[in-house]
């Protein structure tokens, strides 16, 4: 969400609720070893959730989310329809989400290992201990460089941090993720030049400059 101060915040309550609603049955009461993982958005989810974890560590959780979020203003535009969101389509086009979920979970899982590699002793020590990590094979396979899929990242003064700081972020084993005031801090030291932020917001960009210019009470150069 994109507010009118200027601040872009993550906002995803489709499985929310209240535990103190008198409908809410036995089984959505959760603890820290029985959560419940059924939760997320398609390709954003993290790969600990696909696996069943009841015991996941909700920040990390939400730092992968970030990471793939993030990772999309990056990623090779397309004016196809969003299927994930068939309803409100974007007739100015789309990004490509990071990771490909168009067909489930499966895929997504496959689509996360093809880039990062397959799970071992080294990338995610306790992989096996998860619920459901036993239940499919995968042939081994080596991790490629994130920014094979972030075509438009090359062209930024400091496209070398900024997939650093992805690096951080994308990591199987949740223990290993950057935590949220490192990666805070971190943030705050990048600037994009006007042509820059072109490249990124490409057809949003005039409208987004509008939402900071009323943001900031004055017009930002275009």
């Amino acid at each position: 969400m994109f507010g009118w101060d200027g601040i872009v915040r993550l906002i995803d309550f489709g499985v929310c609720w209240d535990e103190r609603e008198p409908d809410v049955g036995e089984e959505w009461k959760e603890t820290d070893t029985n959560r419940c993982y059924s939760m997320g958005t398609g390709a954003y989810r993290a790969p600990e959730l696909l696996f069943g974890d009841k015991t996941y560590d909700p920040q990390a959780v939400d730092i992968w989310a970030a990471g793939c979020t993030l990772a999309e203003f990056f990623t090779k535009f397309t004016t196809q329809t969003n299927p994930d969101n068939t309803q409100s389509p974007d007739s100015s086009g789309r990004r490509l989400s990071y990771f490909d979920a168009t067909e489930g979970d499966m895929v997504l899982i496959g689509d996360i290992f093809n880039v990062l590699g397959t799970p071992n002793s080294y990338n995610w020590p306790d992989f096996d201990s998860l619920p459901d990590a036993k239940k499919l094979h995968f042939h081994p396979k080596q991790p490629k460089e994130l920014i094979t899929r972030l075509p438009d990242l090359e062209s930024l003064t400091t496209h070398r941090e900024i997939l650093q700081l992805f690096e951080k972020m994308l990591r199987l084993d949740p223990h290993f993720r950057a935590p949220a005031w490192v990666l805070h801090d971190e943030m705050h030291e990048y600037e994009f030049e006007q042509e820059e932020l072109k490249v990124i917001l490409q057809p949003w960009y005039d409208q987004s400059i509008g939402i900071l210019s009323k943001a900031a009470g004055k017009d930002i150069k275009r």
